[in-house]
């Protein structure tokens, strides 16, 4: 049984929600990155117009407008009413797209089985509760929600990039953040990531909940401190990323994932 989402993750993301992208993107060298690795990768997966997606773990909604800017109706969900808040103002009057707002679980999607065509999770698995069965039992939700022939995006942090603190400091500055954005943000709510993961965990997961693996991306290669002192480091990285063996010390992977199969509806 799944434990409770911790009060302090939903205060978290409350909190920070109208000031999440306008840190996120001063950040560039660091957290910055991934989120513009996650929707160059997400735009790329976009070239047919799902008829429902879901972003499942959508924060303040950038790709929530994705989605909506390419599907017929859309699902913004996020274990933060706040969160979904924000959402909403981003997409309101967007586009002509239907766009729904659940405050909910991503271990307990409240979606009956085989309704979408399309499902994101970004930056969400690492802040689940609980054990690792928790991420593997919401990619096993993914997959019950998702249509046959359906394609999953999801990302998740891996544990080899805590290999490079062994050598040297990882870690940006975060410079650009006053005392009281810290103070605010970060050290009266702290930020819970409770999971870092081997990429063959995620995918033995993947599998074992019926989805068949089509692709995989690695995101930022290079630590953090690096790239903010020698900004030129950043296309050095994007090289990285795409050698083999090198490219499993990055920082985060996103898999494509996908129903090859006609589903046995068990439910």
């Amino acid at each position: 049984m799944a434990k409770p989402t911790p009060l302090g993750v939903r205060e978290h993301f409350d909190e920070i929600a109208p000031a999440y992208y306008d840190i996120v993107d001063r950040l560039w060298y660091d957290v910055g990155y991934y989120h513009r690795r996650e929707s160059e990768i997400l735009s790329s997966f976009l070239n047919r117009r799902p008829k429902l997606a879901i972003d499942a773990g959508c924060g303040p909604g950038r790709h929530t407008a994705a989605l909506q800017r390419r599907s017929s109706r859309t699902v913004a969900v996020d274990v933060s009413r706040k969160m979904l808040e924000e959402t909403r103002q981003r997409v309101l009057n967007n586009s002509s797209a239907i766009v729904d707002f659940i405050q909910a679980d991503i271990r307990k999607l409240p979606f009956k089985p085989g309704v979408s065509d399309f499902i994101v999770s970004f930056e969400v698995l690492e802040h689940l509760p609980g054990t690792t069965q928790d991420p593997s039992m919401a990619i096993h939700e993914f997959f019950r929600v998702l249509k046959p022939h359906g394609v999953l995006l999801a990302e998740a942090p891996l544990i080899r990039h805590l290999s490079w603190a062994r050598f040297l400091s990882t870690e940006g500055t975060w410079k650009e953040l006053s005392q009281s954005e810290r103070e605010r943000y970060y050290r009266r709510r702290p930020l819970q990531a409770n999971h870092r993961f081997h990429d063959r965990d995620i995918e033995s997961s993947l599998r074992a909940a019926g989805l068949e693996i089509e692709t995989r991306f690695y995101v930022r290669v290079l630590p953090a401190r690096l790239v903010e002192q020698f900004p030129f480091l950043t296309g050095v990285d994007r090289i990285l990323e795409a050698i083999p063996f090198v490219r499993r010390l990055a920082r985060e992977a996103i898999w494509i994932a996908r129903i090859r199969k006609a589903k046995a509806l068990l439910w």
